[in-house]
């Protein structure tokens, strides 16, 4: 029992790591990794060339469309924590990363935190009209009228013709 045991615990560890590669009718190896039961391709076609990060931001952009919040905001905090990852990212992706997360978050009812990823937002981009926007809607939220004309007016400066605002 204990042997079988043993043999059982083996295989489930060995089928975590895993790696299988298959060879298409185009002798071309299609790499895929097998973990709990999942197959998932290491990398398409589409990302062979993309860096790592712009994989990581793309992904969270689908799950954030797809209502997956949670699992965006861990996304893109993983973009953010990782130094390494975050040092390539250019500074207009930077402004939409912490901009996506705020609005992430003012969904999800985390007002404040959403506040100051916004106003960190600001120190990645030259025309942040989104943020402004996005900081007065906030200000509406919680009845903070002078805020929220504040950033209506930095709106304006910004996108004068904007018939939105």
């Amino acid at each position: 029992m204990m042997l079988l045991c043993k043999i059982f615990a083996f295989v489930a560890l060995f089928s975590l790591f895993y790696v299988q590669a298959d060879i298409d009718d185009n002798t071309q190896i299609n790499t895929r990794k097998v973990l709990g039961g999942i197959t998932e391709p290491f990398e398409s076609s589409d990302n062979l060339n993309l860096p790592a990060w712009k994989v990581l931001k793309n992904a969270a952009d689908f799950k954030a469309a797809g209502a997956h919040l949670q699992q965006a905001l861990k996304e893109y905090g993983y973009i953010i924590r990782q130094s390494h990852l975050f040092s390539e990212v250019p500074p207009q992706e930077r402004y939409d990363i912490f901009l996506s997360m705020a609005k992430l978050l003012k969904i999800m009812g985390f007002h404040q935190r959403a506040e100051v990823l916004l106003y960190e937002s600001m120190s990645h981009t030259q025309t942040p009209f989104e943020a402004h926007f996005q900081l007065a809607l906030l200000g509406l939220e919680k009845e903070d009228l002078a805020a929220a004309k504040m950033h209506l007016k930095n709106c304006l400066f910004l996108k004068e013709n904007d018939s939105l605002i």
